[in-house]
């Protein structure tokens, strides 16, 4: 095994974060507004067919501190409570195509995949990691970013 030193921005302690609100990027009620109109204004997720005028570049500084900064942000206040489920798809595809380029992942090629225990049989081996609620074994994600958006009733 590699071990690598991490410095600058990226070298951080779980404590340290526990007592920082600096990684929280909490939403106004106009970048709320923006999201909800935006929703209902497209089922397109590229960010000219999202628009965000105010929050757009929040995400941008929200990119540039995944890429270049501490690694990670969260993003408190989407207004999920507002939306279908399918509305919250698009929310998160919309949101997530301001701070990068959205890609498509698993065994359909789906841009976004429900993160639910269905019951499957986590000791089969097409089971997904996804689709129980049982420990997940070791395993490399190939991916430079990942988003949750969770719903009122998941949390």
């Amino acid at each position: 095994m590699v071990v690598a030193h991490v410095s600058g921005p990226g070298q951080w302690l779980g404590a340290e974060m526990r007592d920082s609100d600096a990684w929280k990027v909490p939403l106004t009620a106009e970048h709320r507004r923006e999201v909800l109109d935006a929703v209902q204004a497209s089922d397109a997720i590229a960010p000219g067919a999202f628009p965000l005028p105010t929050l757009g570049p929040v995400l941008r500084r929200v990119r540039d501190e995944l890429a270049d900064g501490r690694g990670f942000v969260l993003v408190q206040g989407v207004p999920v409570e507002q939306l279908s489920e399918r509305q919250c798809e698009i929310a998160a595809l919309g949101l997530g195509s301001h701070v990068g380029e959205i890609a498509t992942q698993g065994p359909g090629s789906a841009p976004l995949t429900h993160v639910r225990d269905t019951g499957a049989d986590a000791s089969r081996p097409k089971t997904r990691s996804y689709q129980h609620s049982g420990r997940l074994r070791r395993h490399l994600l190939r991916l430079w970013l990942t988003g949750v958006l969770t719903p009122p009733e998941r949390r």
